[in-house]
């Protein structure tokens, strides 16, 4: 779906759902959350795996949307979180760059 997304309308309400949605789940700050998502992370090593891939695929969609000046803002909003929350492999990725080159 978000390799399809063309408008900009679109790829906006995308970048701002899975901001929340990952912010929500992978946030740190409320005790409750934090323990589901540890929990998650133990109990579904193969699942998290894939999501981990997923993640990555998602950061890269998007980062070729930011190269569109309209769609920049948003896009490096989702980014900006999603280096933020994502695993410290996603992080110190040298790849992550690579759209300020």
């Amino acid at each position: 779906l978000m390799q399809r997304a063309e408008r900009g309308v679109l790829r906006q309400e995308i970048c701002s759902t899975l901001h929340t949605l990952f912010s929500r789940i992978m946030d740190g700050t409320d005790p409750k959350r934090k323990r589901e998502w540890d929990a998650f992370q133990v109990r579904n090593v193969q699942t998290l795996d894939r999501l981990w891939t997923i993640y990555i695929q998602m950061y890269t969609i998007v980062s070729k949307w930011a190269r569109k000046s309209k769609h920049a803002m948003f896009s490096y909003d989702l980014m900006q979180r999603l280096v933020v929350l994502g695993p410290e492999s996603f992080y110190q990725n040298k790849n992550r760059d690579d759209i300020f080159q």
